[in-house]
């Protein structure tokens, strides 16, 4: 089986890779495939900072590479795009070859994923496979 995560670096995120341990732990060969989008809009802005961010999201995206093989195995395929994540995410679903899909059930974005939030709505409503939302 072949299974899509979506994770952003959040307090989350272990809650998420944790779900997909429980689930994954009882399949034979998971072909389990991980992206995690890099938000440009993080670096709009001139402030001068975005030597700092840099280093601080290659430090994220270390960290998450780590968790998601100590969660899920050393073969977890591990992708990090950069872009706007809903964008990513939109065309990542509509590209990539999958079974089932994994998803939280909002982001790490505030007052902009209220409820189920946007991204696992849109989801729901338009993956043409089965798809699993973590709470």
């Amino acid at each position: 089986m072949k299974i899509l995560i979506f994770l952003d670096y959040s307090s989350f995120t272990e809650k998420m890779l944790a779900a997909a341990k429980m689930l994954t732990d009882n399949m034979l060969n998971p072909q389990i495939m991980v992206v995690h989008v890099n938000d440009e809009r993080n670096f709009y802005s001139t402030t001068g900072i975005e030597t700092e961010l840099g280093e601080n999201m290659e430090r994220e995206n270390a960290e998450l590479r780590t968790a998601c093989q100590q969660y899920l195995g050393e073969s977890v395929e591990f992708h990090e795009e950069f872009g706007i994540p809903k964008l990513k995410i939109f065309e990542s679903i509509e590209q990539l070859d999958y079974d089932l899909l994994i998803v939280g059930s909002h982001g790490n974005h505030g007052l902009g994923e209220r409820l189920m939030g946007s991204i696992a709505e849109y989801i729901l409503k338009h993956a043409r496979t089965p798809v699993m939302i973590i709470p």
